[in-house]
């Protein structure tokens, strides 16, 4: 089975659980970057994130380097904007079709995951969904062996569940 890791990391967290997914699933990464950087770093990243998500924004992307339709699994991850996906996540599921697909979704959060996966289920609507699961902050985590475990135990589990 072909395995795709889509995901958008503004800082870092959501790249980290990403790679730790590939490595564990042979998967390949598809980072998703925006065409000019929209998102400051500081406090004033969560106003922009947050109005992007209110406002249904969808910056544009670079050219994805991989073709979703053509992997059998996809993991799609995303860090948590205002209780929601990040923004450049709206501009992959308007631009990209994807359709019949087995997904395992992941989110990266500072405390409130609120409805993340309903919404994302609710985008990717015509998938058959594997799982899902959420990390607070795991590069600020002194515990990065012990998600790194966590991380690949799920990653297997899903790989194992799609089979």
């Amino acid at each position: 089975m072909k395995i795709l890791v889509i995901f958008y990391s503004l800082d870092g967290n959501t790249r980290f659980i990403a790679k730790n997914i590939a490595e564990e699933t042979g998967a390949d990464l598809q980072e998703l970057c925006l065409k000019k950087r929209v998102y400051p770093k500081g406090f004033l990243k969560y106003l922009y994130g947050g109005k992007d998500i209110v406002f249904k924004v969808a910056p544009e992307l670079l050219p994805l380097e991989r073709e979703p339709s053509s992997y059998d699994i996809l993991f799609i991850g995303s860090p948590v904007w205002a209780g929601s996906y990040s923004a450049p996540l709206n501009s992959l599921f308007s631009t990209v079709s994807i359709r019949d697909k087995k997904i395992a979704l992941f989110c990266c959060h500072m405390g409130m995951k609120a409805n993340v996966f309903k919404k994302m289920q609710s985008a990717l609507a015509g998938n058959r969904f594997l799982g899902q699961i959420d990390f607070f902050s795991p590069l600020s985590s002194s515990k990065k062996n012990i998600i790194s475990v966590k991380v690949r135990r799920w990653a297997k589990a899903m790989v194992d569940r799609a089979s």
